[in-house]
Parts: C-alpha cells; sequence; structure tokens
C-alpha cells in the first residue's frame, strides 16, 4: 500500500460501532468505553462499544469501513501498541489512541474486525493514516508507524511465509540496527577517550577531530548518514528503515539509561518481594553507604 505525502486530518471518519444490540451509526461520533478487567494478573481493558473507521481508498478502489472488535466479549487491549522501552518517548495514551486499538484488532489473529482482509503492513499504514485523521503530530505518527513496521519484520510478515522477501527484509532490518549500535559504541568511546583502551581500540575515521565539540559534530553527522543509507536497503520498508536507524543512533545512550533504570528498578521490586523488604532494605542502606563514600572523596574529605 503507497504511502502518502500529506493527510487532511479528518476525524469524522471515525464513528460509532454500535454493540451487541445496536448497529453502526456512521453519523455519530464514537463513544470510547472500557471497562477495567483483570486478566491473570495484567491489567487490561474490554470495549462496551464497538469503534468504526473510514479508511481511504485508492484510485480505483473505495473507501474500506472496519469495525472493531468483532467480539465485544473476549477483546481487551491494554492500550499498549509501543513498546514499555519507549513509552517516554511515544505514550500510550493521547490522540493516536483510536488509532492504535484500530491496528491492535486487524492485526490479531485471527482477525477481530469486521470488514475486508488486510495484509499486516497494509495495517500499518491504515493504522498510520488512521491517526493522521486524528491530528497526531507527524513526527509522533512516523515514529509509531515504524516501531509497528519494526514489528512486522521482527515476527515475519513482511512477504509471504518462507519466501526470500522475508528473509531478506529481516537480515536487512537485523544488520542496520546492529551496525548502528555498534557504530554509536564506538562513536562513544571515540568521544570520551576511550577507544585507545585495550586490544580493540578503534577510531572512526569520520571522528578524528582533535576538538572535543567538531567531534561530536562529526559524531552527529554519522549517526544520520550512515543508517540512512543502511535504511535504503530495506526495499518497500526504506523509510522504517531511515527512521528507525537515525532514531536509534540518536537516542541510543538516554534508551540505555532508561533500561537500566528500569531494570534495576524490577530487580528492586522482586526482592522486595521474596523477603518482605529486608534484603532491599539492606541493598539500599549499602548503596547509600557507597554513594556517600564516593561523594566524600570527589569533594576531597576522604
Amino acid at each position: 500500500m503507497p504511502h502518502r505525502a500529506e493527510l487532511i486530518p479528518d476525524d469524522t471518519r471515525f464513528f460509532d460501532g454500535g454493540d451487541d444490540t445496536q448497529p453502526p451509526d456512521p453519523t455519530k461520533p464514537p463513544s470510547y468505553e472500557f471497562v477495567r478487567v483483570d486478566a491473570e494478573g495484567r491489567e487490561r481493558f474490554r470495549a462496551r462499544r464497538r469503534i468504526g473507521y473510514r479508511a481511504r481508498g485508492r484510485p480505483g478502489r473505495p473507501d474500506r469501513t472496519f469495525i472493531f472488535p468483532a467480539n465485544l466479549q473476549s477483546w481487551t487491549t491494554d492500550f499498549a501498541s509501543v513498546p514499555w522501552l519507549f513509552a517516554w518517548l511515544v505514550p500510550k495514551s493521547g490522540k493516536h489512541l483510536p488509532a492504535s486499538l484500530l491496528h491492535d484488532a486487524l492485526v490479531e489473529r485471527p482477525p477481530n474486525y469486521i470488514g475486508p482482509p488486510v495484509t499486516r503492513d497494509d495495517a500499518d499504514v491504515v493504522f498510520k493514516e488512521a491517526m493522521a485523521d486524528l491530528g497526531t503530530r507527524v513526527v509522533r505518527r512516523w515514529l509509531i508507524w515504524t516501531a509497528v513496521s519494526l514489528a512486522t519484520i521482527f515476527i515475519g510478515h513482511a512477504g509471504p511465509p518462507g519466501s526470500r522477501a522475508r528473509w531478506y527484509y529481516l537480515a536487512a532490518a537485523a544488520t542496520t540496527l546492529t551496525l548502528t549500535v555498534g557504530l554509536g559504541a564506538i562513536a562513544t568511546l571515540d568521544v570520551t577517550g576511550g577507544s585507545g583502551i585495550g586490544p580493540w581500540a578503534y577510531e572512526l575515521p569520520w571522528m578524528r577531530s582533535p576538538s572535543f565539540w567538531m567531534e561530536i559534530f562529526q559524531g552527529a553527522a554519522g549517526a544520520i548518514v550512515i543508517p540512512s543509507l543502511l535504511g535504503l536497503s530495506w526495499g518497500r520498508f526504506w523509510r522504517a528503515g531511515v527512521i528507525s536507524g537515525v532514531a536509534l543512533a540518536f537516542l541510543l545512550h538516554v534508551t540505555v539509561v532508561i533500561l537500566a533504570l528500569t531494570s534495576l528498578y524490577w530487580g528492586l521490586e522482586k526482592v522486595g518481594e521474596i523477603d518482605r523488604g529486608h534484603l532491599l532494605l539492606a541493598i539500599l542502606v549499602m548503596a547509600f553507604a557507597f554513594a556517600a563514600l564516593v561523594f566524600l572523596n570527589a569533594i576531597g574529605a576522604w
């Protein structure tokens, strides 16, 4: 499905999808009613009314109408279309939420919507256009679409089962992201002076300036050019390749920090659950003592 360079928001494409007793009404705005349910210890939400969306057609093909979810009793959502690691950048709620629910229904297996069949990557584009109709800002819209496109590639829905295309897209994506992370790590060591340490010493050829700030500027230029060129190898997913590569290059450090802090938090929570807080308290006391020693040493008082 081709992308459209510019879309005029039209939130009237979303409408009331009715329920088990009332039919859909394209003249009424949607009613977002959800009930919190507990699904094996996980927080989920069940829709009380269906939502309708009239997706844009293409030349020679009329608009398509989707009503979701098909089964109000069994369908639940956690509103988390975006991985938790990137929730600080793209929150799971906001203007894009109805489009996220639509996407969840379209890609669920078996499908949980009423309407014409769609492929996984077609559903991703419908998702992006639905976000545009809701007034989601351009940058956020493309970032969210890139995230779901990566999921499409890595779960193996980027081509027919067993096809060479499917494996090609997977290899291109894995190569791009791996090289981006690797070069980002080397660039960080280069800037901080750590690239000359040990047997793996290496200096990136585009970061040889003796000036710290010029080296930062050169590293930023490499973070744009190299992932963009690698992203072009993704074929029809090249937009996702360029966006994901450049975004990863620039957000690598903050993402690692958030991952480390979140892992620490989860670890402390687990420790607190195991022994009712006694071991957790001991760990916190030792952490404070260590931090105090480092602080005193830094100010020359030790």
